[in-house]
């Protein structure tokens, strides 16, 4: 019967440990949480990053057909090389090959319209260059992004026909951007175990995270290096990578005391697959057209062999031939007489271009196939319902 009366106290006994313990977590928490090294919302970061790169895309392939400036070409970077970050690309006339003059910070305002910039093409022809990229892009750190471009898809226009746009190609088809002339030119991404992760990407997108060690961002424009950071890698990477220097290198690794640089790239496929389809857009809206020109029926195919790449109703439906250019006997082609509904960003009698790279199947007066040199993907138009319905079976 003595028992009875100290079940209470050891309860209570049990309640003020409980609360003391939970007191001294809470105590300790609050001293380990104030000498913490500040956390980035990575959430936050890396859809900041999502974001930019979707706002890149989308600017760069929006030109319009009725520009000899071809979709696609990205942006200059913004370098503070008119004293300061101002948002807007600062464009080069030369050596593009030098790194250093393909990395900056991200052109958010598009680039300006100055007669001192002849590669900037936001005085040039109406061509939409000095539209915004998007809102001015910052990482969960409150620091403005980074943006390294491959010299492969740089907006060159030195020359205003856009020649050498892809190491002596003259247009950005899939081709051009898979040949071995390219590849020297794309920008390489490395993991923290030093292996190489992609070595063809079209661009890389850096978040620099808060100042570390003895950078500092004060003033108008400080240097790449008051941002970006190095880090030391194994081989094949390795020794060193220096976002900051005239690298083509950029690595996607942990946070570290010395290092917090966010990346997210691009691959020259992912870039590829979405200029194809860009492209494919403009070519079912002039086929559309044709048909709806020409009784509601698709036009035939041309033979490769012939030189002016006619209309021709007797090529057989299972062989593929070409987009047909001009008329042949009882048929039309694409490209009639007066304005021409082609891309003037492309030369149909060039045969380095999206035109001649195409080849097409008429399987009957509604359905059609095309595919593309240097791509894997089987595009299919079908007309139904009064439209021209695009689809395909596979990524470029």
């Amino acid at each position: 019967m003595l028992i009875h009366p100290l079940v209470p106290y050891r309860q209570n006994g049990l309640a003020l440990l409980i609360f003391l313990f939970m007191t001294m977590a809470a105590m300790l928490a609050l001293i380990v949480g104030a000498h913490a090294p500040p956390r980035l919302d990575d959430d936050a970061t890396n859809q900041a990053l999502a974001d930019a790169q979707e706002a890149l895309l989308a600017w760069s392939m929006a030109r319009p057909d009725t520009q000899r400036a071809p979709p696609g070409l990205m942006p200059y970077t913004d370098r503070a090389n008119d004293g300061d970050y101002d948002g807007q690309s600062d464009c080069v006339v030369t050596d593009l090959d030098n790194n250093l003059l393909r990395i900056g910070m991200l052109p958010w305002r598009g680039e300006p319209e100055s007669a001192g910039n002849s590669n900037c093409e936001g005085r040039t022809d109406n061509t939409a260059r000095t539209d915004d990229v998007g809102t001015p892009p910052f990482d969960a750190s409150g620091s403005r992004l980074w943006l390294a471009v491959s010299r492969n898809v740089i907006d060159n226009r030195v020359f205003a026909d856009y020649a050498d746009i892809v190491a002596g190609h003259r247009f950005l088809t899939p081709a051009a951007l898979r040949s071995t002339a390219a590849d020297p030119h794309w920008l390489r991404v490395c993991g923290a175990d030093g292996q190489i992760l992609a070595d063809r990407a079209a661009l890389v997108i850096i978040a620099p995270g808060a100042p570390l060690g003895e950078q500092r961002r004060g003033g108008a424009a400080p240097a790449a290096r008051q941002f970006l950071d190095a880090i030391t890698l194994p081989a094949p990477c390795g020794p060193v990578v220096d976002h900051a220097g005239a690298t083509n290198t950029y690595v996607l690794a942990p946070r570290s005391a010395g290092f917090n640089d966010r990346i997210r790239y691009l691959s020259r496929d992912a870039y590829l697959d979405r200029l194809v389809l860009r492209t494919m857009q403009s070519l079912r809206a002039i086929v559309a057209a044709h048909a709806a020109a020409h009784g509601g029926a698709l036009p035939d195919p041309a033979d490769p062999a012939d030189a002016m790449l006619r209309c021709d109703p007797a090529w057989p439906a299972a062989v593929f031939g070409m987009l047909p250019a001009g008329n042949g006997e009882g048929c039309a082609g694409l490209l009639q007489a007066g304005p021409s509904p082609w891309p003037a960003w492309d030369d149909p009698a060039d045969p380095q271009g999206w035109f001649r790279a195409m080849r097409y199947r008429r399987i009957d007066a509604g359905q059609a196939e095309l595919s593309i040199e240097g791509c894997a993907s089987l595009f299919t138009l079908q007309l139904r319902d009064g439209s021209l319905r695009l689809g395909r079976d596979k990524v470029c």
